[in-house]
């Protein structure tokens, strides 16, 4: 286990960076050296500048750091993030390994030159980063597709990367995190104030060689800065069957939720949990091939659903793609503590839309209940949906219950209802379906219970 000392005013590669006096100029020797025990300190004052492109080679197991510290000490007793390391002209930059990396800004590109910015894409390797409080600043002004690239280690690598408080900049609007085959968490992310507008903030790798992305969790990130809007917060029209859930973010105004039309029903799937521009802490939306869902505040049910100040529906806009066997779903809604065994219980969800009376073929609930005695295995009831592919749809039930119908020409109110008999106890969930293609639906996601 040694320390590796880097600072690029004084330092020399020739050094063995054992101390301050023997630091290494640059980052790429400190890594020529460095084992997965090692701790490389940066100089808060470090600089490193490189004309073309940069590969900074990682140990393929974990536990080196690398971090930007006071070189008041040695070693540092204070953490910073000064350091910078920058390609110039078409200089691209690459890091693969293993490694957590605090208060380092990855710079990457000058002028019009192409240039990409890529973490953990080494092809057929082993990838794990956490970047805490780093800058990942693309500069060049090209229009070339140039991206900061997150994952892609190849048909029989893996990567997991999670960037911590990170500050992307941008100076085309071509520019975006691209998502590879990787599994990725970013949380506490911002936009420098410098950023253009960007036409997508967020796509994926496409094409043959297109692995499929891990889980992709955005948190607590604010998307409203740069010196204008983003146009779309995600590009979902290519061909890789990744899940992205953004959750407690700040957008800006002007942004849409997606660009692009999504290729199949093994396309991406986009969330948003709780993010909104304003102050409106409710928002829901889920973006698919099958559709959009929403939250709404206009068209409610009259002592629904609600936030506690704001009544609340969902809103279900579905393609021309949704059908019986492929429905837009809304999100599950979870039951209070079920505490009764083998006594029938029936769940409804009121509904209600502008024109049409729905058939259990067209919009039905699915609920999942611990339906087997003796273990926590789950049933999945279906007896709210048409019985068959072939078989006659029927009607879904009229329904008298109240609803702020503001904007409907001819309100259709009906309900959606499973009966079931759970045999442990616990939660039940249900998943409001749309099969009916081009359809509005509005539900309220509170359950109506009878039964023990």
């Amino acid at each position: 286990m040694a320390n590796i000392y880097v600072r690029s005013t004084d330092g020399n590669d020739a050094d063995d960076g054992s101390t301050w006096a023997l630091a290494k100029a640059t980052l790429v020797g400190a890594l020529a050296i460095a084992t997965n025990a090692d701790t490389i300190w940066v100089s808060d004052a470090h600089a490193e500048t490189q004309t073309g492109s940069m590969t900074l080679t990682c140990p393929t197991s974990a536990g080196l750091k690398i971090l930007c510290g006071d070189d008041a000490a040695e070693p540092p007793t204070a953490l910073a993030t000064t350091a910078t390391v920058t390609t110039t002209t078409s200089g691209s930059m690459t890091v693969n390994g293993f490694a957590y990396i605090y208060g380092i800004t990855f710079s990457c590109g000058t002028a019009a030159n192409s240039t990409n910015l890529a973490i953990a894409t080494g092809a057929s390797l082993n990838h794990g980063f956490v970047l805490e409080n780093c800058g990942l600043f693309i500069l060049s002004t090209s229009s070339s597709f140039i991206r900061f690239g997150i994952g892609g280690g190849g048909a029989t690598g893996h990567a997991s990367v999670h960037l911590r408080n990170p500050i992307f900049k941008t100076a085309h609007g071509s520019n975006a995190i691209q998502l590879r085959a990787a599994k990725v968490t970013i949380d506490g992310a911002s936009m420098d104030a410098a950023s253009v507008a960007l036409s997508f903030m967020f796509t994926w790798l496409s094409g043959t060689n297109a692995l499929p992305t891990g889980p992709v969790i955005v948190e607590a990130s604010d998307f409203s800065g740069g010196a204008s809007a983003l146009i779309a917060l995600v590009n979902v029209a290519v061909n890789n069957p990744v899940e992205l859930v953004l959750r407690n973010c700040k957008l800006h105004a002007s942004t849409t939720v997606t660009t692009g039309t999504n290729p199949g029903p093994g396309g991406p799937v986009v969330i948003l949990e709780n993010c909104d521009s304003g102050d409106t802490n409710y928002k829901y939306t889920k973006v698919d091939w099958s559709g959009t869902v929403s939250v709404e505040s206009t068209i409610i049910r009259t002592s629904g659903a609600s936030d506690g100040t704001t009544g609340v529906s969902i809103k279900m806009v579905s393609s021309a793609n949704a059908s019986l066997v492929h429905p837009l779903k809304g999100p599950e809604i979870a039951s209070k503590w079920n505490d009764t065994t083998g006594s029938a219980k029936t769940a409804t969800v009121e509904m209600v839309n502008d024109g049409s009376t729905l058939t259990n073929a067209e919009a039905w609930i699915e609920v999942m209940h611990l339906g087997t005695s003796g273990f926590p295995l789950g049933v999945i009831d279906l007896d709210d949906k048409v019985a068959s592919v072939i078989a006659t749809p029927a009607n879904q039930t009229t329904s008298s219950v109240a609803w702020t119908t503001t904007g409907l020409t001819s309100p259709v109110k009906q309900k959606m209802e499973s009966t079931f008999t759970p045999q442990e106890k616990g939660v039940y969930y249900v998943k409001p379906c749309l099969g009916k293609a081009s359809t509005t639906l509005y539900y309220c996601p509170l359950i109506d219970e009878t039964g023990p």
